[in-house]
């Protein structure tokens, strides 16, 4: 950790971890990732459509300079894809529970490996298949969503679960963002 600094790559920690031969524990039904995922998005420098400028900060040389994001993320439904290639090349080394936890052990290099040759073959291998998802439908280079069919269906999405009371209070909002927007 000693080495990593303002100018190194996100998740570069992970990438050092991973070629040691690191293993990575997840405690908990919700956590999807493994900790190599992320790793291989920056190695094949998938580009995601955010802002790449953070806050600034005051570097080791004590200059106010702006933080420039060089990292990606990824929607936590899709990333569970990875799990059936991960237990095919042997990258899962154990499953179980953790008190009442769920938990899962993983070879961080192998995980890496699958995800190396998966996302090179195709990138959007993690996306989910909520066709709603304006993260994976839309926030990537690669993403193929149009933004008025994927905003329409994440609309119609959200009017299902409303109650019939609060419903007119939901369109209103809506249609007043819009125009704002």
């Amino acid at each position: 950790m000693l080495s990593h600094t303002d100018r190194s790559p996100a998740y570069d920690h992970l990438h050092r971890m991973a070629l040691k031969g690191a293993i990575h524990i997840s405690i908990g039904g919700d956590v999807v990732g493994v900790g190599t995922t992320h790793v291989a998005q920056n190695l094949l420098k998938l580009k995601q459509k955010i802002p790449k400028y953070g806050l600034n900060y005051q570097n080791q040389s004590g200059d106010v300079v702006p933080f420039e994001i060089n990292w990606v993320g990824g929607c936590g439904a899709g990333f569970p894809k990875f799990f059936p290639l991960y237990e095919a090349a042997g990258g899962i080394l154990a499953r179980g529970r953790i008190g009442n936890a769920e938990s899962m052990i993983t070879d961080m290099g192998k995980t890496l490996e699958v995800e190396m040759k998966t996302l090179a073959d195709n990138p959007s291998f993690f996306f989910c298949d909520n066709p709603g998802c304006t993260y994976c439908r839309l926030s990537w280079d690669f993403s193929t969503g149009k933004e008025s069919i994927v905003l329409m269906r994440r609309f119609l999405k959200s009017l299902r679960k409303q109650k019939p009371k609060t419903l007119f209070k939901s369109v209103g909002s809506w249609l007043r963002r819009r125009r704002v927007a």
